[in-house]
């Protein structure tokens, strides 16, 4: 193996969780179209370009049966994944640096296979070298997946890239090459700041949200000379080279499919002989409404997905809904309708009785999720339904199905390990106790950063199953009357312990409700 360092040993790269990257959605996706993926529960789980191995991580302690193998080209990074595992309470992750392009001595094959962060950000021989390992080690009904930049959205992104490069210099130190990119960013965010036309726009836009991101993010996106974009049909013909059959994306919203989407609508007949396979329509829209990143999912060629989703697997499935009814109680037993807000602060009208109590329902169990077929059940049961329920069970699944796209219902293979209860000894996962030691935010049971405040902060390291809520407020009291904890009521420090004590109080009510609401609490 090669000794070379990498640029990734000086300057880590430490993305946010987001579900997509979860394995959840690779198996989810599978057998909603009509494959047999491999048992989460006790799966082996490969990660290429682990990275810090902070989502491998937090993805073993969803499933703590499952087997785990991380690799990274990074010696660092993988020296500060293994010192996390450890703290996590995660040891039996097992992590190996490695470079994908030379021989990989690893044992067996693997049920599913993560690369994030890699494939659009190298050579196109380590490209094929990526290619041809999953092919080697992915199980008989294995899933794998590959994020990538994406064109046309990345074009924007691609100027800037290539500008910055243009005017890089190797040679200086990290520090110098990030200071002087964003001097150059900030030069361009002043010539645009007038900007009318719409490329223009469009490209002062993304200058700004460079000039948001890390410095890891400016060194290894924008200043590397490798960052690239692919067109997703690109992609699915490289992957179909080492026998990889397409199902979809790791998130729906990106897969504009006639039988997904409602605002989809079939290609004029004489042009449909061009749109045999469901990913003709998405490397069609992705033309119409541009995709900067997609997070693509493949079987073996012998394991061909369905073209059309499976509904009845649904009932099978575990849901959950962000969804929040604006009305008090929610009207199901007639045709009115009811606006429920999302967590994009734009509201959804469902009229149809049946989709009201389902999301009622949903909405009450916030975060865990429900069985489809129990859902089903609890739903009839609201509306007072009786027998036969054949028909019934088919609108409901597809009304669920109609609400796959924009997620605002949720379908999980296996079920999350949230709590929609505080319970009498709140427990906070140990990743997120050790995150909430070193950085802003924690990674949620629903693989999301949760941005944590000073009390949050104060409250996450006690919630480890052994204190109950009297006891995490006794202890902070503690710290309250030291002195070691300030109280603060709009920008003033409160004096007076009493009203500090009081506030205190609610303070840690209203924090473990947050944590439960954002699904940091684990089910006992």
């Amino acid at each position: 193996m090669s000794d070379q360092s990498s640029p990734y040993d000086s300057q880590f790269f430490e993305s946010f969780p987001t579900p997509e990257r979860h394995v959840q959605r690779l198996a989810t996706l599978a057998t909603l179209f009509g494959l047999t993926p491999p048992n989460l529960s006790e799966a082996k789980i490969l990660e290429i370009g682990c990275g810090t191995g902070m989502h491998v991580i937090a993805q073993a302690y969803d499933l703590p049966n499952a087997e785990f193998l991380a690799i990274d080209h990074s010696r660092e990074q993988i020296h500060h994944a293994k010192q996390m595992a450890l703290q996590a309470g995660c040891p039996s992750v097992k992590f190996l640096h490695g470079d994908i392009s030379e021989r990989l001595h690893v044992k067996g094959t693997f049920d599913y296979i993560l690369c994030h962060g890699l494939y659009s950000w190298t050579t196109p021989h380590i490209q094929k070298a990526i290619l041809g390992f999953m092919k080697e080690v992915l199980s008989p009904h294995g899933i794998c997946a590959l994020s990538y930049n994406c064109l046309p959205g990345w074009s924007v992104r691609s100027g800037i890239h290539a500008a910055l490069l243009h005017f890089d210099a190797p040679d200086f130190s990290d520090e110098k090459r990030i200071l002087r990119a964003r001097s150059l960013l900030k030069h361009q965010q002043d010539t645009l700041v007038d900007a009318s036309e719409l490329h223009e726009c469009r490209l002062k836009e993304e200058v700004e949200r460079c000039l948001k991101r890390s410095d890891a993010f400016i060194l290894h996106e924008l200043l590397n000379p490798h960052s690239h974009g692919l067109y997703l049909k690109d992609v699915i013909e490289q992957a179909a080279g080492f026998k990889l059959s397409y199902i979809g994306d790791t998130r729906p919203q990106r897969m504009h499919r006639p039988s997904l989407r409602e605002d989809v609508q079939p290609v004029p007949e004489e042009l449909r002989g061009n749109f045999a396979s469901p990913s003709h329509y998405e490397v069609y829209y992705d033309n119409l409404y541009p995709q900067a990143l997609r997070y693509s999912v493949f079987s073996r060629e012998d394991c061909t997905p369905e073209a059309l989703p499976v509904r009845e697997t649904l009932l099978d499935m575990y849901l959950t809904s962000p969804l929040v009814p604006l009305t008090d109680p929610v009207p199901v037993h007639d045709d009115s309708t009811v606006e429920f807000g999302t967590p994009y602060q734009d509201t959804v009208d469902v009229q149809n009785r049946l989709l009201k109590a389902a999301l009622t329902i949903l909405h009450r169990s916030w975060p865990e999720a429900i069985r489809g077929s129990e859902l089903f059940e609890l739903s009839r049961q609201m509306l007072g339904v009786t027998g036969p329920f054949g028909h019934l069970e088919e609108q409901f699944c597809n009304l669920l199905l109609r609400h796959f796209p924009a997620q605002t219902i949720e379908f999980y293979i296996h079920p999350l390990r949230c709590s929609s209860q505080i319970g009498n000894f709140p427990r906070v996962s140990q990743l997120a106790r050790y995150q909430v030691q070193n950085q802003s935010w924690v990674t949620t049971l629903r693989h999301e950063a949760f941005p944590i405040n000073e009390l949050h902060r104060r409250i996450i390291p006690l919630c480890d199953g052994k204190h109950s809520s009297d006891e995490i407020f006794n202890l902070l009291a503690k710290e309250l009357k030291s002195g070691a904890l300030k109280i603060q009521e709009e920008g003033q420090t409160l004096s007076g312990e009493e009203e500090g004590l009081s506030l205190l109080r609610q303070g840690v009510q209203n924090g473990l409700e947050e944590l439960r609401e954002a699904a940091l609490l684990v089910q006992d």
